[in-house]
């Protein structure tokens, strides 16, 4: 039955599926060699290497944990922790964010039958070729599962809303609540979902009565109730671990155009007419399906602004790290959405003559990027900082410590020595560490550090921004007093300098 939508190809059966799975799998290999690159670098930045930190705690402490510590609901953590007992290395773990967008690429492409083919392949280009669509494809973080899943849920819901049955409720229902615990700010695509249904209803009850209402999206509704049911743990731990007032008026930036043009400019990042063509496209699918009557076509800018919206409302007024595009992320996916709607307005009926330039078109851009992605396969695996960092320390036999002035910069290196039992990262974590809160080690900590393993720890490092502080007053007192002799010093780390001491083998 699938091959009947594919009528756009040919009339034979055996033509339009090789033409489509020839497209499908071109698709793929262009999202491999596009977002590939770096793939197996060796250090993890600062948020992947605490989220690997997080998913390899005991499972129930999964649960909570990202939440607490990086404000996220667990759902992606969880994954991970399973996926952490397979392998930790950066490319095992980067891929399943890289499997997340394939999934996404391979959703669009077979089973959103809402859009014409060639539609459904000019959308997963947006998709492949957006500035943002590689930081979704490669984090370890929870973007790339959640930008999957609001494409589902969204779409699951507009499917809903035109032929009400339970069977796309229950679809939607389970679609959505693993989509909020995925991605904290996806309470806003939440709040969008239940504003449209809400309106939908009220729009039609003029017509049709309150009792027809009801009686046509019961299901909906109760799908909806339970979601919000089943999203009430996950909001009673963010507020528990992470509610702070806000500290700053925010709306005035909310009202302004120009939050919402730099928000959607830095989604894309594409050639100026290129990506001005996308916003128009955008424009002609919102009024095309508005003239149509088709008026679920509104659930998709009202995703984006509302997400751009409440990002910016909540960040701000809390201050802290502020404001990121990837926050953002269901509003990138809500506008090329719509583009692909738009897309489909000026070719109501695609020219069979066009599935020979489409392959073709596909073709060439898979052998553009292949080039950069056969020079990446064959080049080794780059080392980052604290790699050199780690295999400087290893020159030293028996176990050490190292210190961390700013405790959550020990995570970098807590995942390069993963596999190293003799390597310790001292951090003094408190609360708050993830986000600049109770994380400067003090003296106290230092002195009773060394005290409590200079019987069996044979070298201390230290990494430090400045010389003073602990490494001052408790780190270089108490290793002389205890007659450990100062090493050659390290090669600096970003900068910072990082000394070492060790005792002679006894």
């Amino acid at each position: 039955m699938w091959v009947d939508r594919f009528s756009e190809i040919s009339d034979r059966p055996r033509v339009a599926r090789v033409v489509w799975l020839a497209t499908a799998a071109l698709i793929s290999l262009l999202h491999l060699f596009v977002h590939t690159i770096n793939l197996s670098y060796g250090d993890l930045p600062l948020d992947d290497a605490g989220t690997w930190g997080v998913a390899r705690r005991p499972l129930f402490v999964v649960l909570t944990l990202p939440t607490e510590f990086h404000s996220q609901p667990p759902l992606y953590y969880i994954v991970l922790h399973f996926l952490v007992e397979i392998s930790s290395a950066p490319w095992f773990l980067r891929g399943f964010s890289w499997l997340c967008v394939l999934l996404l690429l391979q959703f669009i492409l077979f089973t959103l039958h809402e859009l014409t083919l060639l539609a459904r392949t000019f959308l997963c280009l947006v998709l492949i070729f957006s500035h943002i669509s590689n930081y979704l494809a490669t984090a370890v973080r929870p973007y790339g599962m959640a930008a999957l899943l609001t494409v589902v849920s969204s779409v699951m819901l507009v499917r809903a809303l035109q032929g009400p049955t339970r069977r796309r409720a229950v679809a939607y229902g389970l679609a959505t609540v693993a989509m909020l615990y995925t991605m904290a700010f996806e309470v806003a695509v939440l709040l969008a979902h239940g504003l449209f249904v809400m309106a939908v209803c009220l729009f039609a009850m003029p017509k049709l009565g309150w009792r027809a209402v009801l009686a046509r999206y019961r299901t909906l509704l109760l799908a909806l109730v339970c979601v919000v049911v089943a999203y009430v743990p996950y909001l009673l731990m963010a507020i528990h671990y992470q509610y702070k007032s806000n500290a700053t008026k925010t709306m005035e930036k909310v009202l302004e155009l120009g939050t919402y043009q730099n928000a959607i400019g830095d989604f894309f990042r594409l050639a100026g007419p290129v990506a001005t063509g996308v916003y128009a496209l955008g424009v002609l699918g919102l009024v095309g399906e508005l003239r149509a009557r088709n008026r679920t076509v509104l659930l998709w800018p009202l995703i984006a602004v509302l997400q751009i919206a409440f990002v910016w409302f909540f960040m701000v007024g809390r201050g802290g790290v502020g404001v990121q595009t990837k926050y953002m992320m269901p509003a990138f996916v809500a506008i090329a959405y719509l583009a692909a709607i738009g897309f489909d307005h000026p070719v109501p009926t695609t020219r069979r003559a066009t599935w020979v330039v489409v392959p073709l078109l596909l073709v060439w851009l898979v052998r553009e990027r292949y080039d950069a992605f056969a020079v990446y396969m064959e080049t080794p695996a780059a080392v980052g900082p604290f790699g050199l960092l780690s295999r400087e320390m290893a020159k030293q036999p028996g176990k050490k410590i190292i210190f961390f002035d700013v405790g959550y910069d020990g995570q970098h290196l807590e995942y390069v020595v993963r596999d190293d039992p003799n390597v310790i990262t001292a951090t003094m974590p408190g609360p708050g560490w993830a986000s600049g809160g109770a994380h400067q080690i003090d003296g106290a900590y230092v002195s009773d550090t060394i005290e409590r393993n200079a019987p069996t720890i044979r070298c201390f490092f230290y990494y430090h921004r400045n010389p003073n502080g602990p490494h001052a007053t408790a780190f270089l007192p108490k290793l002389k007093q205890l007659g450990y002799k100062e090493l050659p010093p390290l090669p600096s780390i970003h900068g910072r300098s990082v000394p070492g001491f060790c005792r002679e083998d006894r």
